[in-house]
């Protein structure tokens, strides 16, 4: 569950793709000039629901991951898939080495690298493509298999993903316009 809700991390890193502030002011609901976790949630979650039925299926979270950037970051030579190494790097830059480490060790043993490299690449090629890393995630996600993800299930994996604390870069529970634009470079 642990390596789970690290992948989730992937896409939440990039939930949005709009002008600077544009998501941040829109999402501010309380205007207070911060976002608070359910302020968070709830906008991403509603960007990534395109046709406003409630739930996000695959082909959505898809769209999603398109809309982020990473895995074009992290498919350093441009050949359009993730090789084992790209993928390494890509998940420990971005901060999710905790996940990797199932056991705790403070090191990754290659037994917990490879079982979470394998469990994306669905088709055992040896490299992941975004189609697999969507799919992957999608069905962690998922986690009553019902097809699509219903709002509870969005939160919880960003939740337990630790994206927002990891965005929360002076630990106060609030996202100001500072920590926010930080993530999207702006």
């Amino acid at each position: 569950m642990k390596k789970l809700l690290a992948a989730l991390g992937l896409i939440g890193v990039g939930i949005v793709s709009c002008t600077p502030y544009e998501p941040y002011t829109a999402w501010d609901a309380d205007e207070d000039g911060y976002l608070d976790r359910s302020e968070f949630y709830t906008g991403a979650y509603d960007r990534w629901d395109a046709d406003r039925d409630g739930y996000l299926y695959n082909t959505e979270l898809y769209d999603g991951l398109g809309e982020t950037g990473v895995y074009d970051t992290w498919d350093t030579n441009r050949d359009t898939y993730l090789d084992a190494n790209e993928f390494g790097i890509g998940i420990n830059d971005d901060g999710y080495f905790n996940a990797w480490d199932a056991d705790g060790s403070g090191a990754i043993e290659g037994y917990e690298y490879q079982s979470y490299y394998d469990l994306w690449d669905l088709d055992n090629d040896g490299v992941l493509d975004t189609s697999e890393l969507s799919e992957g995630a999608y069905n962690y996600w998922d986690l009553d298999q019902s097809g699509y993800l219903d709002r509870n299930e969005f939160e919880t994996g960003l939740d337990d993903s630790g994206i927002y604390d990891a965005w929360d870069a002076d630990g106060d529970g609030l996202l100001n316009q500072n920590e926010y634009g930080y993530q999207f470079g702006t």
